[in-house]
């Protein structure tokens, strides 16, 4: 039997009507079809725009990464050369008053050998000044001893000093030997002093340590030979 009828209608044939049937059912599956490939191959486009996307921040993220890593590098460079350069002139700015301390300690103990004559008021003038050239000297040095030894110079040269300005006074007896003696005292004291500051900022470590033993040598020596007390 068969299942479908087929006749006439609208004037139409049945073949026609079949082949009408035959090609709408052709173009509905072609339009899906067609459908079909353009929605997929929108997605996939999508998807490898999504992954170029993906790739171009990858590669913009290692970008910056690598900018800030080498900023970074730059920064801490600048950092150690400014520390550098703050170091260095810190060094120099010390040996600045190092030098000017020294110079200052220099003038004074000259003056204690051309001044001893003006008497005690004078003289305790000197070992102020000396005081002053000291502690500044004191202040640059990172030598344990030669700061703990020089601190007590400025009050032996000044009893050496007074000593000499108390033989001058018209009282005293005359004993020209013994102010030669006491001079020649205060003059070798004072130029061992000078003779260790001029030569301490260019002295290597171990003619420092030289240095100090021979003052230290120097002052004992005096110290025993005229054991008056110092100044006060």
């Amino acid at each position: 039997m068969d299942l479908i009828v087929c006749g006439e209608a609208l004037w139409i044939s049945c073949g026609t009507w079949v082949a009408m049937w035959n090609g709408s059912i052709e173009a509905l599956v072609g339009a899906a079809v067609a459908a079909f490939a353009i929605v997929k191959t929108i997605r996939t486009q999508r998807n490898l725009f999504q992954i170029q996307l993906s790739q171009n921040y990858t590669a913009t993220q290692l970008a910056d990464h690598r900018r800030k890593v080498e900023l970074n590098k730059q920064l801490e460079a600048q950092r150690e050369d400014v520390a550098l350069q703050l170091a260095v002139q810190a060094a120099e700015a010390s040996r600045q008053r190092e030098r000017e301390a020294i110079t200052a300690l220099v003038s004074v103990g000259n003056a204690f050998v051309k001044q001893f004559e003006h008497g005690r008021e004078a003289i305790e003038e000197l070992v102020l000044q000396a005081d002053a050239a000291v502690v500044r000297w004191r202040m640059e040095l990172n030598h344990r001893d030669l700061a703990e030894e020089i601190w007590s110079w400025p009050h032996f040269l000044g009893t050496l000093a007074l000593r000499l300005a108390d033989m001058l006074k018209p009282d005293a007896c005359e004993d020209p030997e013994g102010f030669l003696a006491a001079f020649d005292r205060l003059n070798d004291a004072a130029a061992e002093l000078l003779h260790v500051a001029l030569s301490w900022p260019s002295a290597a470590p171990e003619y420092r340590n030289e240095l100090v033993a021979a003052l230290v040598a120097a002052r004992q020596g005096y110290e025993t030979a005229s054991p008056e007390p110092a100044i006060a």
